[in-house]
C-alpha cells in the first residue's frame, strides 16, 4: 500500500513537472512572438506568402474528407485536377486546426494557433525523450529548448509544415522504451506517431528513415526485436498510402518530378552551418554565405555541450582497443595524404607513372571524398565510438547521428562556397531509394534531423558532464546552458503581415465560373489569388506550389509575351470570371483582348474590373487517317524522319536555337493525297517548346506552296497540355486540298524557347 501511494505521488509529481515545463515553453513562445498576439486572427507571421498558403490548406482540409477526389482537386490551377498534390497536404495539422475552423474561427486564426503551438509541442516532446533517457528534467529542459527554439526553426517561420516536427521525438521515445522493456504498446506508439509525423510533414517521415535505420543498427541486438520494429515501421506506412498513391498518380500523369540539378541547388553548403536567419538577434552571418534553403545554423551552445560530453575522459580503455588505435592512426595518415593530393589539384593537377601504372589527380572531389571517408572510418574506429558501440551509448549514437544528418543535408554532391568539395555525399546514396531520387528537392531540410539529434545529444551530454555534481550546481549549469541555447535561436522581432486583400465579387456571374486574376504576377500574387478562394469559393486558374503544372507554365509564358490568343484556349474550360487590375499598365490592352475573345463586363467593386468569359466549344477535329511520310527535312537542328514518326516520346526533333520566326520543317508524302489536318505531338516539352505561330503550307510538287492556315498556337497548346500532358497533341484542321508535300513554318519569335516535335502526323485520305 505504501509502495503504491509512493508511486502515485511520484507519478503526480512527474506529471506536474511536465505541466510546468509546458507552461514555461508556452511562455517563452508568447514572449518570442509577442508581436503576433494582437493580430492572432488577422495577421500572418513573417509574410503573406507561404503562411497564407498554409492557412488556405488548413481551411481546405477542414471542409473536405482528405484523399477523396474532391479534396485532391483543390481550388488552384483550374482546370487541372489534383492540385493539392503539388504541395505538402498538411492533413495531420487538422487535429489542431480543424476544430478551430469548425467552431467558426478563420483560417488565419487556425494557422496562428498551430504556428504558436508548434514551439511548445516540439519542446515538450524533446523534453519527454530526454527525461526518459537521463531521468533528469533539467536535461529534458535543455533538449526542449534546443529542439523547440533552435535557429534553424527561426529560418523557417513561414513554413508551417516544417515547424510541425513534434511527433519525431515521441517516435524515438517509443523505440527506446520498446528496446528497454519489450512491450508491444511502445511499438504501437512508434507506428502511430511516425504516421502522424508523415501526415503533418511529409519531408520528416522520409528524412527520419536513415536516422531510424541507424538507430536500429546501433541499439537493437535481437533479431526478434528488429523484425518487430520493421513490421511496426511498415504499419506506419498504411495510413499514408492514400496520400502516397495520390501523389504518385497526379504527379505521374503530368511527369512532374524533381530535377537532379534542382536537388543540388537546394542542398546546404558546408558553410551553411555558419549561416542563419537574418532575424537572429545574437548571431549574424555574412551575406555571401546565405543560400536559399541552405541556412542550417543550429546554434553553438548545444553543439558545444555535445562535444564536451563526448570528449570528457572516461575510465582507462582496455588493451583490446590497441588494434583499433592502429587502424585509426593509419586512416588519419592516409586521410592527410589524400587531402594533400586534393589540394594539389588547385595547381592544375598532376600524374605520375609507378611500376607501369599511372596515378593522376586532376580534380579535388575524388581524393577529398576518400580523405573524408578515411576520417569517418577513423572516427568510427576511435576508442570513444567503439566503447559507445559496445555499451550502446545513447550519447555516442546521437552525436554520430548529428554528423550523419548534417552530411545528408549537404545533398548528393557536398560543396564548399559553391564549389564541389566531395565526389558524393550520403544523400547521393539515399537517392537510390524510392522517393529520394526525384520526390524531394530540399536535402537541406535534413537540418531538422540534425537539430533533433543535437537536442537529444545535448541532454545526454549534460547528464554525463554533471554526473556526481550537487543539485544546485546541476540546476545552475543547466539554467546557463538553456539560456545560451535560447540566445542562439532568439530573434529580434517577428514581422507580421496582413493577409492578402479581398474584394466584392459579382453576384450575377454563375457560381460555376472559375476565376482568373490578371495580370499573373509573382509568387505572392499567385498565392493571394488562391487565398481569396476562401472568400469567393470558386476555383482559380492562378496557383502557386512546389510544382508548376505544365498548363500553368504555358499560360504564364504566353501572358508574359502578351499573347492574348491563349485566352481562347482558356474559354474552352469556361465560364471564366476574370478580374483585371485597373492600375496595371496593360489594363486597356487586356480588356480589349478579352472583349475580342467574347467577354462581357460584370459588376466592378472599384479595386478590380471584372469580365465574364463564356464557355466556347473546341473546334471539331479533322477527319482522316495518318498518311505515309517518306522523307523530311528541317532548316534548323538535326532532323531524322524516324525520330518524328516512330510514336516514341523519347525521340524528337528540336531546334538548336531559340525560336526566331524562320524555322521550317518540310515533309513529303508517298504521293498526292487529300490533306485534312496536321497533328504535332510534343510530349512533356509542349509547355515550353510549342511553335508560337504556325503556318502550314501545302504543295503538289514541292516548289509552289499555298498557305493552308496561319495561326497563333498558344490556345491549342493550352488545351492539348491539359488533355494529355504526356503526349500534348496539337491538332490543326486544314481546308481540304490535294497535296504531296506539307511545310510547317514557325512564324514568331521567342528568345526563351526552342521548337520541338516528338511526332508529326499528316491526316487525310
Amino acid at each position: 500500500m505504501v509502495t503504491s501511494m509512493a508511486w502515485e505521488g511520484l507519478y503526480r509529481d512527474a506529471r506536474g513537472r511536465l505541466a510546468v515545463s509546458f507552461a514555461l515553453y508556452s511562455a517563452i513562445t508568447l514572449v518570442l512572438f509577442r508581436s503576433l498576439l494582437p493580430h492572432i486572427a488577422d495577421g500572418l507571421p513573417h509574410d503573406a506568402g507561404d503562411p497564407a498558403l498554409s492557412a488556405w490548406a488548413l481551411w481546405w482540409n477542414a471542409r473536405h474528407v482528405p484523399f477523396m477526389q474532391a479534396w485532391w482537386d483543390g481550388m488552384a490551377f483550374y482546370p487541372e485536377h489534383g492540385s493539392v498534390a503539388f504541395s505538402d497536404h498538411r492533413v495531420g495539422l487538422g487535429l489542431i486546426a480543424s476544430p478551430i475552423l469548425w467552431l467558426g474561427g478563420g483560417p488565419v486564426l487556425a494557422h496562428n494557433v498551430v504556428f504558436l503551438l508548434s514551439f511548445p509541442l516540439c519542446a515538450i516532446a524533446a523534453h519527454l525523450l530526454a527525461r526518459d533517457l537521463t531521468g533528469s528534467d533539467v536535461a529534458g529542459f535543455i533538449a526542449g529548448v534546443t529542439f523547440g527554439f533552435n535557429p534553424y526553426r527561426m529560418d523557417h517561420l513561414p513554413h508551417l509544415e516544417l515547424l510541425a516536427a513534434w511527433w519525431l521525438p515521441i517516435v524515438f521515445l517509443a523505440l527506446h522504451r520498446y528496446v528497454r522493456d519489450g512491450q508491444a504498446r511502445w511499438l504501437a506508439l512508434f507506428s502511430v506517431t511516425l504516421a502522424l509525423q508523415g501526415l503533418s510533414g511529409g519531408y520528416y517521415f522520409f528524412f527520419a528513415a536513415p536516422l531510424i535505420a541507424a538507430w536500429i543498427m546501433w541499439f537493437v541486438r535481437s533479431l526478434r526485436q528488429g523484425a518487430a520494429i520493421a513490421v511496426a515501421w511498415a504499419a506506419a506506412v498504411i495510413p499514408l498510402l492514400p496520400a502516397l498513391l495520390g501523389y504518385r498518380h497526379f504527379l505521374g500523369r503530368l511527369a512532374l518530378h524533381r530535377d537532379y540539378q534542382e536537388i543540388r541547388s537546394f542542398s546546404a553548403d558546408i558553410t551553411g552551418l555558419l549561416s542563419g536567419s537574418p532575424l537572429l538577434a545574437v548571431w549574424h552571418s555574412l551575406p555571401a554565405l546565405h543560400r536559399q534553403e541552405g541556412d542550417i545554423f543550429v546554434g553553438v551552445f548545444a553543439a558545444a555541450l555535445v562535444a564536451g560530453g563526448v570528449l570528457l575522459p572516461r575510465s582507462p580503455r582496455p588493451a583490446s582497443v590497441a588494434l583499433l588505435r592502429r587502424v585509426q592512426l593509419a586512416c588519419l595518415v592516409l586521410a592527410v595524404l589524400f587531402e594533400a593530393a586534393a589540394l594539389s589539384s588547385v595547381a592544375g593537377g598532376w600524374s605520375v607513372r609507378v611500376a607501369g601504372a599511372v596515378i593522376a589527380v586532376h580534380d579535388s572531389a575524388r581524393p577529398a571524398s576518400t580523405a573524408a571517408a578515411l576520417l569517418a572510418l577513423a572516427g568510427l574506429t576511435s576508442a570513444a565510438v567503439s566503447d559507445g558501440w559496445r555499451r550502446r551509448s545513447a550519447l555516442a549514437f546521437y552525436a554520430v547521428a548529428a554528423i550523419l544528418m548534417w552530411l545528408c543535408a549537404l545533398g548528393p554532391v557536398p560543396s564548399f562556397l559553391g564549389e564541389r568539395a566531395l565526389y558524393r555525399g550520403p544523400y547521393g546514396y539515399l537517392m537510390s531509394l524510392p522517393g529520394f531520387y526525384d520526390a524531394f528537392r530540399v536535402p537541406a531540410r535534413f537540418a531538422m534531423m540534425l537539430a533533433f539529434a543535437l537536442a537529444a545529444g545535448a541532454a545526454l551530454a549534460f547528464a554525463r558532464v554533471t554526473r556526481g555534481s550537487r543539485a544546485p550546481v546541476r540546476r545552475g549549469f543547466g539554467a546557463l546552458m538553456a539560456a545560451g541555447v535560447l540566445l542562439d535561436g532568439w530573434i529580434t522581432a517577428l514581422p507580421v503581415a496582413a493577409p492578402p486583400p479581398s474584394w466584392a465579387w459579382p453576384a450575377e456571374t454563375a457560381r460555376s465560373a472559375a476565376v482568373l486574376e490578371l495580370p499573373i504576377g509573382g509568387d505572392l500574387d499567385e498565392i493571394a489569388a488562391v487565398w481569396r478562394t476562401t472568400g469567393h469559393g470558386r476555383p482559380v486558374i492562378n496557383g502557386y506550389s512546389g510544382y508548376d503544372p505544365p498548363h500553368h507554365r504555358l499560360l504564364r509564358r504566353a501572358l508574359a509575351r502578351h499573347d492574348s490568343s491563349v485566352l481562347k484556349g482558356i474559354a474552352e474550360f469556361g465560364p471564366i470570371l476574370i478580374a483585371l487590375d485597373p492600375e496595371d499598365p496593360d489594363f486597356r490592352s487586356w480588356r480589349a483582348a478579352l472583349v475580342d475573345a467574347g467577354a462581357t463586363a460584370a459588376t466592378a467593386d472599384g479595386r478590380r474590373v471584372f469580365l465574364a468569359l463564356p464557355r466556347t466549344e473546341p473546334a471539331a477535329p479533322p477527319v482522316g487517317i495518318a498518311l505515309p511520310v517518306v522523307s523530311g527535312s528541317a532548316n534548323r537542328g538535326h532532323f531524322v524522319l524516324q525520330d518524328v514518326t516512330d510514336g516514341n516520346r523519347a525521340t524528337r526533333w528540336v531546334t538548336q536555337e531559340f525560336q526566331r520566326g524562320d524555322e521550317e520543317v518540310v515533309l513529303q508524302l508517298d504521293g498526292p493525297h487529300r490533306i485534312t489536318g496536321v497533328v504535332l505531338s510534343m510530349a512533356i516539352f509542349a509547355a515550353e517548346e510549342y511553335p508560337r505561330r504556325l503556318r502550314v503550307e501545302t504543295s503538289l510538287d514541292g516548289r509552289v506552296w499555298n498557305i493552308a492556315i496561319d495561326t497563333p498556337t498558344s490556345a491549342l497548346a493550352f488545351g492539348a497540355v491539359l488533355r494529355d500532358a504526356l503526349n500534348a497533341r496539337l491538332t490543326f484542321r486544314l481546308p481540304e486540298v490535294d497535296a504531296g508535300y506539307v511545310r510547317l513554318r514557325q512564324m514568331d519569335a521567342d528568345r526563351t524557347a526552342y521548337w520541338s516535335i516528338t511526332d508529326v502526323e499528316i491526316l487525310g485520305r
